[in-house]
């Protein structure tokens, strides 16, 4: 839908294109200590998670440990690729890598609504909580129109 357009560009920047995990550490202390102060604000959640996703140009994370000398590391989570540069120009969302993985991947793709709601219906449902949106009320893939309704013509 038109008017979610800026909040789906936003939750697109905060997971991954390609497996839909959140770019960051769900469990990390910046996201616990994002939503202990965000515990009631929805909306403030989204902002705060956001900024902290957008910067991110790799799917995944790795946690090296603290202690002096050791290599202990977080098992590696997501996929790892590369993430494209999301836009928006007028209506149209559009995905633009700034390297090239592979020679015959595209640089620069249009996104349709059927892939953003491929992208947003594998976010688990722990991360649409991390992410401010409750499951059982607002799934992010509920803000892509998939069924639009036309009444018949006696009713018209």
């Amino acid at each position: 839908h038109v008017e979610f357009l800026s909040r789906i560009l936003k939750a697109l920047r905060c997971v991954c294109f390609f497996c839909s995990r959140l770019r960051v550490d769900p469990d990390g202390p910046q996201i616990k200590a994002i939503i202990d102060t965000t515990r009631t604000s929805g909306t403030r959640r989204r902002r705060a998670i956001y900024d902290l996703c957008k910067a991110k140009t790799v799917c995944g994370w790795t946690d090296s440990g603290d202690d002096e000398g050791s290599k202990k590391e977080k098992p590696y989570v997501g996929c790892g690729r590369l993430q494209p540069k999301l836009r928006r120009r007028g209506l149209e969302l559009t995905a633009e890598w700034q390297k090239l993985t592979d020679e015959t991947q595209e640089k620069k793709i249009s996104l349709s609504a059927e892939r953003v709601a491929e992208i947003f219906k594998a976010i688990a449902d722990d991360e649409c909580r991390v992410m401010g949106m409750d499951p059982k009320f607002s799934r992010p893939e509920w803000m892509v129109i998939s069924v639009l309704l036309v009444p018949p013509l006696c009713v018209r």
